[in-house]
């Protein structure tokens, strides 16, 4: 493949990496704060907004993941069987972060969004709880993402 094939998908990859890592990052210790003082009907309406436009922005994340890193894995390494460690790790936890947000997104936040809708506010606690939970953990896999994109090539050849 043409290098500015390749450049235009990892320029790409890079971004939705960024939207996600930095958006997890965000919610997580920046938007969970600032919204905890809320008054409860304020608070779930506020986070359903939020989490609703993020979450639309973490699917067309995870496609562009997708997409761009099986055309560089093409591209540059022929396949998988060429392919370097760190990116074999970074698929994975690549991979671990899809599947919590799959699991975030049709477990938990499907139920908050049924509770907040019945205005059950002790079933939104729970729900909200859990998604938080989530957050935290699929953050903690993308800091070792962004890790490895930086030290991979360095340390894990």
């Amino acid at each position: 493949m043409c290098s500015m094939s390749i450049a235009i998908a990892l320029t790409l990859h890079l971004i939705a990496i960024n939207i996600w890592v930095g958006g997890m990052f965000f919610v997580v210790v920046v938007f969970n704060h600032v919204t905890v003082n809320l008054e409860r009907a304020l608070l779930y309406a506020t986070w359903y907004k939020a989490l609703s436009r993020f979450f639309s922005l973490i699917w067309l994340a995870m496609a562009l993941l997708l997409a761009t890193g099986g055309w560089m894995i093409r591209g540059i390494y022929g396949g998988v069987a060429g392919v370097p460690l760190h990116i074999l790790l970074m698929a994975t936890l690549g991979s671990m972060m899809m599947a919590v947000f799959v699991f975030t997104y049709f477990a938990p936040y499907r139920k908050f969004r049924q509770a907040l809708q019945r205005r059950d506010y002790e079933a939104c606690d729970t729900q909200l709880e859990k998604v938080r939970l989530l957050g935290r953990v699929n953050m903690v896999i993308g800091l070792c993402v962004v890790i490895v994109i930086g030290a991979g090539p360095h340390y894990l050849v």
